[in-house]
């Protein structure tokens, strides 16, 4: 399945680079067709001649959209999402909060199934809380 994972930055040019080496890594790791979307929310300081500099790696677009003012997260998040084009949307923060590594087990639970998943970092890691989300028919 294609991801697209989208990363809202607010003047995050210097926590940035070490998690979207990651995200690259991990997105050429699952197959062609992934996308990182970039969404600068009014920074102040661009990552846009940061990710020009980046050299491609096959199987991973890097798309970079931008606005101002700033106009949060939510906003920048939303964006990532409706211009997303994998058939499975993730988010991550700039910082790395959250390994990059840990959405492997999302997307395979998408794959077997589930219509949502998420990730949780207040919920211990031995508890595995997903289920397949019935739908009407």
């Amino acid at each position: 399945m294609q991801a697209s994972i989208v990363i809202p930055v607010y003047n995050e040019r210097h926590r940035l680079p070490d998690n979207l080496v990651a995200t690259i890594e991990c997105l050429h790791e699952l197959g062609g067709g992934n996308e990182i979307i970039i969404v600068e929310d009014g920074s102040t300081e661009t990552v846009e001649d940061y990710l020009k500099s980046l050299h491609p790696v096959p199987g991973v677009e890097i798309r970079y959209l931008a606005h101002s003012p700033n106009r949060g997260k939510g906003y920048a998040v939303k964006q990532g999402i409706l211009a997303a084009e994998g058939e499975i949307i993730g988010y991550i923060d700039a910082d790395g909060s959250t390994p990059i590594n840990e959405m492997e087990k999302l997307i395979r639970a998408v794959s077997d199934g589930a219509d949502i998943a998420f990730g949780s970092r207040a919920i211990p890691s031995n508890r595995r809380l997903w289920k397949k989300l019935s739908t009407a028919t």
